[in-house]
């Protein structure tokens, strides 16, 4: 028998690697003893390089025999794409690991060479592991590896997700995470605490638009309707700073069977639940929808027609957005790739449901994806899988939706290890108001499930006077010259010579004063207004009389929706991707009569040249400190530059014209390189960023009125 040297190596490290030589990974199965199931755990998972790495544990993306426990042999037999003098064997043991037996290469007369066999105290048992072996190198060339396992020597089924061979030594295969860069998280995920969670599992959150009201799925729990290990409807309101005692929502929607709330409304009104309900208690897989009274109560569920709806497993997850058109369903059913899939089902009337359809293979594995959520942008999926490289037993992942066929999507990519954990992750969400996300973990150890929060939006702000300090000292570069920004400029030589800016009056917001109902619909469609065609874009909403927090949404099928109060006023800003950004202001009380309205907007394209004035952007006289109440403005530009990532803008400083024009182009341009250090303190990349003080030379008014000379006194930006 040949020399051979044995390596056993369980790695759960990240990044495929390779030296001189690369893993040719199983292309083809040639024979096998048996398969668990015709799609997960069958022969065919066994080809390709490893699902899942560097993660271990059971995945339907590995074969497996039909037995854990066989007395005769089972065994694989695989081909790859050439022939090669194999040195190397590498074998991923994804889930109880240990029972590889012995391993044959085949020649090019089909005759078998044990190549490698066990010892007989070498059936240790392992979660899983990446099982390598370096082999004199074989005198003859095969492409064809049978893999035999003594399944009765390791408990449990054994799975193996991948087989490669290799010329020549290589570093062994270690995985890697694809973590994404479509979401940032802002800190740390944060449990609940006992208001939401408890000795049960709290699962499937969903809130309100606004963010205020979270219903969810408590399993386990005394409280339930029926016996306890019913699934029960509960719901909590967010008061401003915690969320409040959770309570069971009580009849009709929670029964004798399994209850939870799979969409809600853009008012928050009407509720959609899964399974079906009937006054005789039965309940069949399906969708139903309850709606409140003019009394505050809800209605017993009504079912909606859903062709389709079936699933050959013992549990179905469901997501429908809030217009209530998309319906996003995880069903084990006869056309999914294994076990349970992502489908899609659409609707023009709200009651009727198309067949769905199978999202495909560039989101659904051979093993569960479950738990979808849709972003309120209608191309962001979120889900839960099992099948994919990640931390843990579940881990969440994002993908964009590239065309209106549904089937194809970015590749998926894990939210990264502030979400997920070693345990499982799933139903993850967030309102419109998209200030924090949530989703329900068992983390590293726990049992059950409970749900957690994560925020997307800064939690504490930079204090406006500590920015105001920095901006006061720091230098500034402009071109190949470096310049103090200092707070008053030199005075002029001549004593006699006038030295006067207009004093600006900064308008001054209320505290919040007034209780903000919500009673009116606002929506509409955004416009390209050369085409007239309906674009979709990012909206930002905040109340001009008051201190109050931007509310920011994208837009659905290129429109949208939010609830407002009378009497006050929204200044809107409008952004999308090479157009002009657009502000305008709306007086709710124009309408409120009415209780809705459709105020629709109109981009004009952005084209290199054009300019805009920075209207609320405010300094004291004759200094370059930016003032606070600045800081909402040029938010909305950062914003903007964001939005679109290519655009190169020159901030443009103007004075009046009563000063000497050499103190014009300085404070001029101490007040550029102050907007440009804003930006570039948020993460804009100065190279996209350059600064000229025009002092006094471009005015567009008179300066023979302190009116004209406040708007000469102006910083403007101009897209490149």
């Amino acid at each position: 028998m040949r020399k051979l040297h044995t390596l056993l190596f369980l790695f759960i490290l990240a990044g495929y690697t390779c030296s001189a030589a690369e893993i040719m990974w199983a292309s083809k199965v040639i024979s096998y003893s048996s398969q668990l199931d015709l799609n997960s755990y069958s022969a065919k998972q066994v080809l390709g390089p490893p699902s899942r790495l560097p993660n271990f544990g059971d995945c339907g993306c590995a074969w497996s025999p039909s037995m854990s426990e066989n007395f005769f042999e089972e065994y694989i037999r695989v081909g790859f794409d050439k022939r090669i003098r194999v040195s190397q064997i590498v074998i991923n043991e994804s889930f109880n690991a240990g029972a590889i037996k012995a391993i044959y290469l085949f020649d090019q007369y089909n005759i078998p060479h044990l190549v490698w066999e066990r010892p007989a105290e070498g059936n240790k048992w392992e979660l899983g592991r990446v099982f390598s072996i370096n082999i004199t190198p074989t005198d003859f060339a095969s492409n064809d590896l049978k893999l035999v396992l003594d399944t009765e020597s390791i408990d449990g089924f054994n799975q193996i997700d991948a087989i490669g061979i290799s010329e020549a030594p290589i570093e062994i295969p270690r995985g890697s995470i694809n973590v994404t860069d479509k979401v940032t998280f802002k800190g740390k995920s944060q449990n609940l605490g006992p208001t939401i969670n408890t000795y049960g599992s709290e699962i499937t959150p969903l809130l309100t638009p606004d963010g205020k009201t979270m219903y969810f799925t408590r399993k386990n729990h005394m409280g339930n309707t029926g016996t306890i290990m019913n699934d029960d409807i509960w719901v909590s309101t967010y008061d401003g700073t915690k969320w409040t005692e959770a309570t069971n929502i009580g009849g009709p929607m929670n029964n004798e069977n399994n209850n939870y709330v799979v969409g809600i409304s853009m008012n928050g009104e009407m509720l959609t639940l899964a399974n079906t309900y009937s006054p005789s208690g039965e309940s069949l897989i399906g969708i139903a929808q309850t709606w409140k009274t003019e009394y505050g109560r809800w209605v017993f569920p009504k079912n909606l027609i859903t062709p389709g709806v079936i699933t050959h497993g013992w549990f179905a997850e469901y997501f429908m957005n809030s217009d209530r058109d998309v319906l996003l369903l995880s069903l084990e059913r006869a056309d999914s790739h294994g076990m349970k899939d992502i489908y899609v089902s659409f609707s023009d009337n709200q009651i009727e449901w198309t067949e769905p359809i199978n999202l495909g293979t560039d989101v659904n594995t051979a093993s569960s994806e479950m738990a979808p959520f849709l972003g309120p942008d209608g191309k962001t999926l979120f889900f839960s899988s099992d099948g994919l490289p990640g931390y843990g037993d579940q881990d969440v992942y994002v993908c964009v939706r590239l065309d209106s066929t549904w089937k194809h999507w970015t590749k998926p990519e894990n939210l990264g290890s502030l979400v997920n954990s070693k345990g499982f992750e799933a139903y993850f969400t967030y309102p419109d108001t998209a200030d924090y996300a949530y989703f329900s973990s068992t983390g590293d150890d726990k049992l059950n499930a409970d749900i957690y929060r994560i925020p997307l939006k800064e939690v504490k702000e930079i204090e406006d006077s500590v920015l105001a300090e920095i901006l006061s000292d720091v230098v500034l570069t402009s071109g190949d010259s470096t310049v103090a920004d200092i707070i008053t400029p030199d005075k002029p030589a001549d004593p006699g010579e006038i030295l006067f800016e207009e004093e600006v009056v900064v308008p001054e917001k209320e505290a919040l004063n007034i209780t903000l109902t919500n009673e009116i619909l606002l929506f509409g469609t955004v416009f390209d207004a050369n085409t007239n065609v309906p674009i979709n874009a990012k909206l930002s909403f905040v109340l001009t009389d008051y201190e109050s927090d931007p509310i920011d949404m994208n837009t659905l099928n290129n429109t949208y929706r939010l609830k407002v109060t009378d009497s006050v006023q929204y200044k809107v800003t409008v952004i999308r991707e090479g157009y002009l950004p657009l502000e305008m202001t709306i007086n709710i009380e124009d309408f409120r009569t009415q209780k809705v309205k459709r105020v629709d907007f109109k981009l004009t394209p952005l084209h290199s040249g054009e300019k805009i004035i920075l209207d609320n952007l405010y300094f004291d006289a004759n200094k370059s400190i930016i003032k606070p109440e600045s800081f909402e403005e040029l938010n909305r530009l950062y914003d903007f530059m964001i939005a679109n990532p290519g655009l190169i803008i020159e901030i443009g400083g103007h004075t009046n014209g009563l000063c000497s024009e050499a103190y014009c182009e300085k404070l001029s341009l101490n007040r550029a390189n102050a907007v440009r250090e804003y930006l570039q303190n948020k993460g804009i990349d100065p190279v996209r960023i350059s600064t000229v003080g025009y002092g006094s030379s471009q005015p567009i008014d008179t300066n023979s009125t302190p009116e004209g000379r406040k708007r000469n006194q102006r910083v403007e930006v101009t897209f490149k």
